[in-house]
């Protein structure tokens, strides 16, 4: 009886949204395709950093990925200095990345884009840069 009972407690506790959530994390071709939706909002994506001459990106899939299309699953990195300095320590890694979503990167210059909309790092990249897999690459 008594397991009976806390089976129907854990089941309404779990009902009742009690339960710890899963964290979740914007996809990067929902956020490009609904940009005008999350312009400045604060936020944390997961992703493949790609780093390189002209590139600053975080994508979902680092073997393949599109440029420059509405729901592209590449989302330029603004402010990401420090990334780019010790590129073998963050190229092709996943990552977290946090910072406020840019709709559109109009009026800013730059050569490593890969779409019109980006995520802002902030002034510092080296906190808001986490990689979760230190062995891969």
């Amino acid at each position: 009886m008594n397991r009976f009972l806390a089976s129907i407690a854990t089941s309404l506790l779990l009902d009742a949204g009690c339960a710890p959530a899963a964290e979740k994390f914007p996809s990067i071709s929902d956020l490009n395709a609904h940009r005008e939706d999350h312009d400045g909002e604060r936020m944390t994506l997961r992703g493949y950093l790609v780093l390189g001459e002209e590139q600053q990106y975080i994508v979902s899939d680092p073997k393949s990925y599109t440029l420059w299309s509405r729901e592209s699953n590449c989302l330029s990195l603004l402010n990401a200095d420090i990334a780019i300095e010790d590129e073998k320590r963050f190229n092709g890694k996943l990552v977290e990345v946090m910072g406020v979503f840019r709709k559109s990167l109009k009026g800013i210059i730059t050569l490593s884009a890969c779409g019109d909309s980006a995520i802002d790092i902030g002034s510092d990249p080296g906190k808001n840069i986490v990689i979760l897999d230190q062995h891969r690459g």
